[in-house]
């Protein structure tokens, strides 16, 4: 039994992988059964027995990825500490969290456009997205007032944060042949970015010399 049950995870395991290469190339729309059961080296019969339909083996994958990003997210953003060491701390992890997992904001962003409200919904009911940022926003609301931080709107605060570290990386074939760099090149530019993104969002939130 307990060689069955090795038998089964690791089958199940070399499916899930098929099908996150497959989904991510090609999206929910254009994957087919066929095509993760050959890439997994099993037949469409098999395939079937372990995750009945493509919509439950996409949800399995789609749960997965966004399972890498959203809890370390949250951390990040509960953590209890002074907003100008959170700011780089975020990015350090964030960035360092994308270059484990290039492709997943890619392909979380491409399946959230083609299914937004079932999606989006699903995320909701497992962690509600609202107290988590109204505790980075009233933090950014007290520095203001406590006069350390220039007055800013918290959200496009942290649509910037986020989007300074994700975008090379939704953009990566166009600035690889733009900047001519090769995979080591651009992984050692977004290692420099680390620091960039951190003094672009410090410097900006400095408030200004009487």
């Amino acid at each position: 039994m307990a060689k069955r049950n090795t038998h089964d995870l690791a089958t199940e395991a070399r499916i899930l992988e098929a099908a996150r290469q497959v989904f991510r190339q090609k999206g929910y729309v254009g994957a087919r059964m066929e095509e993760i059961a050959e890439k997994a080296q099993i037949n469409k019969s098999m395939l079937h027995y372990y995750f009945r339909s493509k919509e439950r083996l996409f949800d399995v994958v789609f749960e997965a990825d966004a399972g890498h990003m959203a809890p370390r997210i949250v951390e990040l953003l509960m953590a209890d500490r002074p907003l100008l060491e959170k700011i780089p701390a975020f990015v350090d992890a964030y960035l360092s969290l994308i270059l484990e997992h290039p492709y997943i904001p890619g392909f979380i962003i491409n399946e959230l456009a083609r299914n937004e409200g079932e999606l989006l919904e699903k995320a909701r009911a497992k962690a509600p997205a609202g107290p988590i940022l109204d505790v980075f926003f009233r933090q950014v609301r007290d520095e203001i007032s406590q006069g350390r931080i220039r007055p800013v709107d918290p959200r496009h605060l942290l649509i910037t944060m986020m989007s300074a570290c994700v975008f090379p990386f939704l953009a990566r074939p166009v600035l690889k042949m733009a900047m001519n760099l090769d995979e080591a090149g651009f992984q050692a530019f977004m290692e420099e970015r680390k620091t960039h993104v951190t003094q672009f969002l410090l410097s900006g939130l400095a408030v200004p010399a009487p």
